[in-house]
């Protein structure tokens, strides 16, 4: 487990795990479930590390996420496709809740008023963070801003900006030429950087880091 802002790491469980995937969090008993996929076993354990326990073994065929409500714990099962549930602190009263053909659950999760607690008020709320905010753990009052991974926080400490040591990938359409980072890719935030005229047709492109210069191939103009 680790706090919001990346600090206070620990290691709940290190032993005893072959593939766990499903995870689950008891905020009114401080306890944190998960499933084993390759044990066909759900452990739980107080967030301090002590009281591990196992709620069942080889019942359930291939867990894989998880919620937990009052008393009950609730899982899809990849192998049976299916979502079931059982008591959260024996294992008793198994039973399927949603079997259906054609229907293989995976991702799951609850929505109840009750889940919906009250508590103190953020310390991020109206923060100058220009990107991320991260609270500090309680009963701390502060933050700490964070940027993307392309981007470093300034001076001040609260805004992001671009670095000249993060790399950027260069890509193009036949008339314009794009530049992102790396790992933007699959977001629909991008930079053009140039174009050509039409009679156009850009077919090659090379950047030099030297003096920060991008040269490209017009096929259409017969140009480099």
């Amino acid at each position: 487990m680790v706090a919001m802002d990346g600090s206070n790491k620990k290691d709940l469980v290190s032993e005893g795990l072959v593939w766990p995937n499903g995870l689950a969090v008891d905020e009114i008993l401080d306890r944190v479930y998960w499933s084993d996929a390759k044990k066909d076993t759900i452990e739980s354990i107080h967030m301090d590390g002590s009281g591990r326990m196992v709620i069942l073994d080889t019942v359930a065929k291939h867990p894989f996420s998880m919620a937990v409500f009052e008393d009950s714990l609730y899982w899809s099962d990849w192998e049976m496709q299916e979502i079931v549930s059982c008591n959260k602190f024996n294992g008793k009263d198994f039973k399927t809740l949603v079997k259906e053909a054609g229907i293989r659950p995976m991702g799951i999760t609850l929505a109840h008023p009750l889940l919906i607690q009250s508590g103190p008020p953020s310390p991020c709320v109206d923060s100058p963070c220009s990107h991320v905010c991260l609270p500090k753990p309680l009963p701390s009052t502060e933050f700490t801003c964070a940027c993307p991974s392309h981007l470093v926080l300034d001076s001040a400490g609260t805004a992001c900006e671009d670095s000249s040591l993060t790399s950027t990938l260069l890509l193009s359409t036949s008339t314009h030429i794009y530049s992102l980072h790396p790992q933007t890719i699959g977001l629909t935030s991008h930079k053009a950087i140039g174009s050509i005229p039409s009679p156009g047709l850009l077919t090659s492109l090379a950047a030099n880091s030297v003096d920060s210069m991008v040269y490209f191939v017009n096929r259409g103009a017969e140009k480099i």
